[in-house]
């Protein structure tokens, strides 16, 4: 497929979607007005606090993935070389420059997300930042630019905030019910915000299975690759990504602060996948990255 024509399919198919959910959210919440309020009126207004809200998520899809995963700006300081590199390989793939996020944690990963109106970020872990050298670097973020040109982040931002938003909402909730639990309740106290929030997280919950078997028929499991090849475009230079990847195959890449939601948009699977634990088998089903060593060969052969 043509560059234009991929980046043209990504658009549309986010348009689809940020309208599908729209529609969706303003019919459950008038349902929900129609059946608590028992009249017309209380369903009017949940159909209009539904697409609100659905808006909403929409107008601020990009920003919600950065405060899900914990990203703060950029200290340029701390990491000068990661927007030296950004600059120069935004000259070279034609876009404009995207806003610069950092994740505290040590394990190597990260994310570009971006939105209809342009706006774009790339969020990138200190371990990532530390432990790839300039070239590698560059690979990667070649790789994460390509995306934001192709329009493949824009469908992957979108996907995670709409059809997968039942796994952000949960993953959010549940986690604030987990940060919580450690506060005991005294004789007198009331429950906590944490412990009330986990009660609608449960009936999301079933909806999990079908929002995960959606992102993956939508964003599908060779947009890595694609994006891979993109990247050496670019850059000229195949052997900087493929080191890069095989140096962070050989590391730990989970990140603390990734949901299920979002686990499609990272540069390797975020999420804990060891064969032991029932949960993190669980995982699988959310994870539409491609075996590394495929990325790898690929980049071998190119």
């Amino acid at each position: 497929m043509m560059e234009s024509d991929r980046r043209g399919s990504n658009r549309r198919t986010a348009a689809v979607l940020n309208v599908v959910f729209g529609g969706v959210g303003a019919l459950v919440v008038g349902l929900l007005g129609a059946v608590l309020g028992r009249s017309w009126v209380a369903a009017c207004i949940g159909v209009v606090l539904g697409a609100a809200g659905a808006g909403a998520v929409i107008v601020w899809s990009d920003r919600l993935v950065l405060r899900v995963s914990r990203a703060h700006p950029l200290d340029q300081a701390e990491h000068p070389h990661y927007a030296n590199l950004v600059e120069g390989l935004c000259t070279t793939w034609g876009v404009a420059p995207p806003e610069l996020y950092v994740i505290e944690d040590r394990n190597p990963n990260g994310f570009v997300s971006c939105h209809r109106s342009g706006r774009s970020s790339l969020a990138m872990t200190t371990g990532l930042l530390r432990k790839l050298e300039r070239i590698e670097l560059e690979g990667v973020l070649s790789q994460a630019i390509g995306q934001i040109r192709l329009g493949d982040a824009e469908l992957a931002t979108t996907t995670a905030t709409t059809v997968a938003f039942p796994m952000l909402a949960s993953d959010v909730l549940l986690r604030q019910n987990w940060l919580s639990s450690h506060r005991k309740l005294g004789r007198h106290e009331q429950p906590g915000p944490g412990i009330i929030a986990a009660f609608p997280a449960l009936f999301l919950l079933p909806l999990t299975p079908l929002s995960a078997w959606l992102t993956r028929r939508i964003v599908g499991e060779h947009r890595p690759t694609v994006a891979d090849q993109s990247a050496v475009r670019a850059t000229r230079y195949p052997p900087g990504l493929a080191r890069a990847l095989e140096k962070l195959a050989s590391e730990e890449h989970t990140v603390r602060s990734a949901s299920r939601a979002t686990a499609h948009m990272w540069l390797l699977n975020p999420l804990s996948s060891d064969p032991e634990e029932r949960l993190d088998r669980l995982n699988e089903a959310f994870s539409t990255h491609p075996p590394i060593e495929e990325r790898i060969a690929a980049l071998r052969e190119f």
